[in-house]
């Protein structure tokens, strides 16, 4: 391992990538000649900067060496407190002059010397028709594709064998004096296929309204930065570097159908009547949002390191669909599709996201009226429930076997229950 600076390096650890060449191509065509129904097309090479050197200090300057201690929270040393934790004993000593030696079986973060920008290619086809002087129809297929992505592999997992324990996982590292060698790299890839439609209508006579639906499907080999970004349901431990293609799967973020509707109605009733009649009943909005949305995919882990190479993420052995299990908060999916892969194993047969979490269904809703108090001054009342039904909508449930009798059950919502609030503005 090599820093900026060091003999025969340069200023950069990771060689410059010159040969990002982003061309966008777009057509529109008129189909009819009226005005009325375009075909429009389109597609582009994009490059992603990787968010994890963009956010993390990897190269700090040869006279700065961060380091830092992990304290339990709201655990403070009981007679100094957070201001001086170690009570005056210091873990730190002797010379501190960077760059500080690497003690043995710490983890350490580096970076592919030869990682590319990610690339994504995308492209679209839709079609547009204008029904009504207020209403239009969108219909999209929308796809993409990338590859080169940057992401984290840890290179020096233990060397997976036949005849391997758990007592000799750190003796099986290719450098054997640290525990995880974190990488980031560029071997990761993703694709994106979706069907888009639309339908607007304009404000016009008291009504505006616009619904859509979304039908996609999307892959990829990892849908998070390793340890930096959690998402619910992933395993936290990278893939085994040794073969990423055991990880492609539906993405953490994709969703099958989902359907919103945004809306907003002047109710016509008595807003035209001027005497006391009028003004209570009369001239009230309406407007919500309603979203419709199937689950999202979440992996089963087994973190009792069935293949005895120290990590977390490995999978047990499915024998039948987990997805036809009770839906219950006790039980959301089938817990005895699972069972363990006894090492030591690679991984089992369980794929990555197979299992699916609760859909969304949500409920915002909300009345609006405006009294005329004086000319140029009026007050208007707001009413808004957010998920107004209170429509429970389930979590990923514990997807650890090594959980017990926790195992598949829901312990949260996605979504808050329901909030109410009102509000009275002075408008003049």
């Amino acid at each position: 391992m090599v820093r900026p600076g060091d003999a025969g390096v340069g200023r950069r650890v990771v060689r410059t990538d010159k040969n990002n060449f982003g061309p966008r191509l777009g057509l529109s065509w008129d189909l009819t000649g009226d005005g009325r129904t375009s075909l429009r097309a389109g597609a582009g090479m994009f490059f992603d900067d990787s968010a994890l050197i963009s956010t993390t200090t990897l190269q700090p300057p040869p006279e700065l060496q961060a380091f830092y201690f992990v304290l339990p929270p709201f655990d403070p040393n009981p007679l100094t407190g957070y201001a001086d934790p170690f009570g005056g004993t210091s873990p730190v000593s002797g010379d501190l002059t960077p760059p500080l030696a690497i003690l043995p079986g710490l983890p350490v973060t580096t970076l592919d010397p030869d990682m590319e920008l990610g690339n994504v290619g995308h492209w679209n086809l839709t079609l547009q028709r204008q029904l009504t002087e207020a209403m239009a129809l969108e219909v999209a297929y929308v796809g993409n594709s990338g590859w080169n992505l940057n992401g984290m592999t840890n290179p020096n997992q233990a060397v997976f064998g036949p005849y391997v324990t758990r007592a000799t996982a750190g003796a099986r590292r290719p450098i054997p004096a640290l525990s995880d060698a974190f990488t980031i790299t560029d071997a990761f890839n993703s694709s994106y296929h979706g069907l888009q439609s639309t339908l607007t209508h304009r404000f016009s006579r008291g009504l505006s309204f616009q619904a859509a639906y979304t039908w996609s499907k999307a892959i990829d080999n990892a849908s998070t930065f390793g340890t930096f970004f959690n998402i619910p349901g992933q395993a936290l431990d990278p893939g085994h570097a040794a073969d990423l293609s055991n990880d492609k799967g539906l993405s953490a973020f994709h969703v099958a159908h989902r359907f919103v509707l945004s809306y907003i109605y002047e109710l016509p009733f008595l807003r035209d009547r001027s005497d006391a009649l009028g003004h209570i009943l009369g001239g009230w909005r309406v407007n919500g949002i309603t979203l419709l949305q199937s689950g999202s995919p979440f992996t089963v882990l087994d973190s009792s390191d069935q293949s005895f190479d120290g990590t977390s993420g490995d999978r047990p052995n499915l024998i039948r669909d987990p997805n036809n299990g009770p839906k219950t908060p006790e039980e959301w999916f089938d817990t005895g599709a699972f069972v363990r892969a006894e090492g030591p194993v690679m991984n089992g047969t369980a794929g990555r996201n197979i299992v699916f979490t609760d859909g969304i269904v949500n409920f915002d809703f909300g009345l609006t009226k405006v009294i005329g108090i004086t000319e140029g001054t009026d007050l208007e009342f707001r009413w808004e429930a957010f998920n107004l039904f209170n429509h429970p909508n389930f979590g990923v449930p514990k997807n650890d076997l090594q959980d017990g009798i926790g195992f598949g059950r829901v312990l949260s919502t996605s979504t808050p229950e329901r909030i109410m609030q009102f509000g009275l503005k002075l408008i003049f």
